[in-house]
């Protein structure tokens, strides 16, 4: 399935059959878990496969969880990364892109947040000089049909932006109304706001249509982008100081389905995560995507 595709319908799996992945999916999941990653991260990142999820969801009660609640799945995926906002990012880049060749391939998943590192290495003994950044819960969907009915309804990628969208499809499922909030495009210097006719001329607007797929706590969509002659600037609005590592792997999540986008759209190029710009003191920097 075309990856725009799977952008517009991700959806994250709360609920797991009681059963482990076939051997068929477990050799591919161990086969993703291999580098080079879809990001070089100059071994920034560790990802590791937990098989025992039941074992693993005891061990974790209290110490990791979505909104407070542990995830009961067959399997999960435990991302460690340097303890810092680049090693955050790319991080979350990388979590996002397996998710969504495991969606793909019909196994589903949910990022699974973590409230203690060392708490979390402490119960599971692990041995490591990174940080555990997140999980990500894997296993079979319980609801019957699960991604048969997500994917009914899918034969075209295409925004409203666009009279033809994508070759070769047609657009028949229902419309996301999902708007993002205020302006989130600047030319040149923050502040600037970008003209729509400019993103059309450029090719761009549709672009940033398809950012509103990209998951954010509370679905803020808190990306903002600086247009620079080729390139493009992304910040990310913080929450606040205790939540910088969260602030930084949501900026890795927004910054994959970008490079997708823009892929999908044929302007190839890849992410600097050291970038220099301006940015108000409330917003980090999460990169400059390079065109190439």
């Amino acid at each position: 399935m075309n990856k725009i595709e799977l952008m517009e319908k991700i959806k994250s799996v709360r609920e797991y059959q009681n059963k482990k992945l076939s051997r068929e999916d477990h050799q591919l999941i161990l086969s993703l878990l291999e580098r080079p990653y879809p990001l070089e991260d100059d071994g920034n990142v560790e990802l590791l496969f937990l098989e025992d999820g039941e074992q693993i969801a005891e061990l974790l009660v209290g110490v990791a969880g979505y909104h407070g609640r542990m995830i009961q799945a067959p399997h999960y995926l435990i991302i460690l990364s340097r303890p810092d906002g680049v090693g955050y990012r790319e991080a979350g880049f990388i979590g996002q892109s397996l998710i969504l060749r495991l969606m793909n391939e019909g196994i589903g998943t949910c990022w699974v947040s973590v409230d203690s590192s060392d708490a979390v290495k402490e119960k599971l003994q692990l041995e490591s000089e990174k940080e555990v950044v997140a999980l990500i819960a894997l296993g079979y969907p319980r609801e019957d049909k699960f991604f048969e009915k997500l994917f009914s309804g899918i034969k075209a990628s295409k925004s409203p932006y666009s009279e033809k969208g994508y070759a070769d499809f047609s657009f028949e499922y229902e419309k996301d109304t999902r708007q993002p909030a205020g302006p989130v495009v600047y030319t040149d210097n923050w502040g600037k706001v970008a003209d729509s006719d400019e993103l059309v001329r450029r090719g761009y607007l549709e672009i940033y249509h398809y950012m509103k797929y990209a998951p954010s706590w509370g679905n803020r969509r808190p990306w903002r982008f600086i247009l620079q002659d080729n390139d493009i600037v992304m910040a990310v609005q913080q929450m606040g100081e205790v939540e910088q590592l969260a602030d930084h792997l949501e900026g890795g999540i927004a910054m994959y389905f970008f490079q997708l986008a823009m892929h999908g759209m044929g302007f190839r190029g890849h992410w600097l995560m050291d970038a220099q710009a301006d940015v108000p003191s409330n917003y980090i920097l999460a990169g400059k995507y390079v065109s190439e």
